[in-house]
């Protein structure tokens, strides 16, 4: 089953499996550490690159805990630069605009409505993103796919970021298409590119770029910038790695013996800050990009990413199990950055995701008359059917908007499971009427692609 889910980017970036948790061990307590220097260091987080905006992704996404008026802070300080500049953040810059809504996301607030000002309103201005060249593109990309916000653009951003890929391979922030690529843009592009290896095209730059990212590694396992090595180039590497679903030892990334991984952990100072430069001294930047860049890797065992969330699963129980389902497709949200974890599912949605955690090909079948042929479900339903992991509310109705029940999809992931050679007891069949949850789906389903060694 894991080839099913996963054979197109195996094919692409014959990526590694991932690390488990106890190697990463060393890596998680300087997390821990840069957490709390981070915190500590940026008392007042407000709207900018440094001491702002990636401080407090950071944290949130570490699950480290500061005071709680820590965050509100963050906000009351957003709040209020919009409402001096009218709802502008910049006239030129718009991955402003993308850096606030993936911390917005994040931390559980509405990017769409902060204070009645829509942020993501902003991303549907093609020309005023892309004015910043390919890093307004790539941020704003990363930011829509964030918390799936709706937008036309998307294929208009693919296309600007893939016709901006040099000759040799990777990307950079100037036109001149036979420079020589930047490893922390390149880096930046993948995490951009990386929800669309559906279309060829994609697929074949991806490619490419990883193996110009692997072509620019140093010999220490590190990486350069304007021919200067520093961590935050190392940071964003290992960030796109994880996103990918790399492992930061594949052997494409391990120079020497050394991973940049190992290469990041050497700019690591004893407080917890982390040296742009070796023996430059502590820097709040350096140290906001690593980071996100053992969030990262933390959230990578685990099988998440770091820019794919939904603004209402923070603290979730479910948290880990939606964001993993979304990693991988299976799962969606419900628009405008919600996943809605405490509402009811119908019993055509449950179909679906459990058709795609099979990894199965949809297919119509008209055994059931209420099972329009056009209608979006109507190839799960037909798949589910054929494996037998439906049998219809009766021999014709399948009732694909009732509310599914506990009951039902018990036995629909019972029989899922002896799909997929697991086993186990179909549970009796009872007019139980109790409802389930969709964060209580991304659990149930979570648990059975875990036995079935997808994760």
């Amino acid at each position: 089953m894991k080839k099913r889910f996963l054979c197109l980017v195996l094919a692409l970036l014959l990526a590694s499996p991932p690390l488990p948790a106890a190697a990463l061990s060393g890596n998680l307590v300087s997390a821990d550490a840069t957490a709390a220097y981070v915190v500590r260091t940026v008392p007042s987080p407000t709207v900018s690159s440094t001491g702002g905006d990636w401080a407090v992704l950071g944290i949130v996404r570490s699950g480290y805990a500061p005071d709680e008026g820590w965050l509100n802070t963050y906000y009351s300080n957003l709040t209020a630069a919009l409402k001096r500049t009218g709802g502008k953040l910049t006239a030129s810059k718009y991955s402003e605009y993308s850096r606030a809504i993936l911390v917005l996301t994040a931390a559980g607030y509405d990017p769409s409505d902060v204070e009645g000002y829509d942020l993501t309103a902003f991303l549907s201005d093609y020309e005023g993103t892309v004015k910043q060249g390919i890093n307004g593109a790539i941020w704003a990309l990363i930011a829509l796919d964030c918390g799936n916000y709706p937008s036309s653009l998307r294929e208009d951003y693919i296309r600007f970021i893939l016709s901006r890929q040099l000759t040799d391979g990777g990307f950079a922030l100037g036109t001149d298409r036979s420079a020589d690529s930047d490893p922390d843009i390149t880096a930046m592009a993948l995490v951009a590119l990386s929800n669309y290896f559906e279309e060829p095209e994609v697929a074949a730059a991806v490619e490419k770029a990883v193996l110009r990212l692997s072509a620019l590694q140093c010999a220490n396992g590190g990486y350069e910038s304007g021919r200067a090595a520093n961590s935050e180039s190392c940071a964003q590497v290992l960030i796109a790695l994880c996103t990918l679903g790399i492992s930061s030892n594949d052997a494409r990334f391990v120079k020497n013996g050394s991973s940049v991984c190992d290469a990041l952990m050497d700019y690591a100072l004893e407080d917890g800050a982390f040296e742009h430069s070796k023996n430059g001294g502590e820097s709040g930047m350096a140290t906001e990009q690593a980071l996100l860049a053992l969030d990262a890797l933390s959230l990578y065992t685990q099988g998440r990413k770091l820019f794919c969330t939904f603004r209402d699963v923070r603290a979730h129980e479910a948290q880990g199990q939606i964001e993993a389902l979304a990693a991988l497709k299976m799962i969606g949200g419900k628009g405008n950055g919600s996943f809605a974890p405490d509402e009811t599912m119908t019993r055509s949605q449950f179909c679906s995701i459990i058709v795609k955690a099979l990894g199965l090909k949809p297919e119509y079948t008209d055994q059931f008359r209420d099972v329009d042929e056009n209608a979006w479900y109507a190839g799960h339903v037909g798949a589910a059917y054929a494996k037998g992991i439906i049998r219809g509310a009766s021999d014709t109705e399948f009732k694909p908007e009732d509310t599914i029940t506990i009951l039902e999809a018990e036995i629909m992931v019972s029989r899922a499971a002896r799909t997929m050679g697991l086993g186990g007891e179909e549970p009796v069949w009872s007019p139980d009427t109790k409802q389930i949850t969709r964060g209580e789906v991304a659990a149930m389903v979570y648990e059975l692609i875990e036995r079935a060694g997808v994760l």
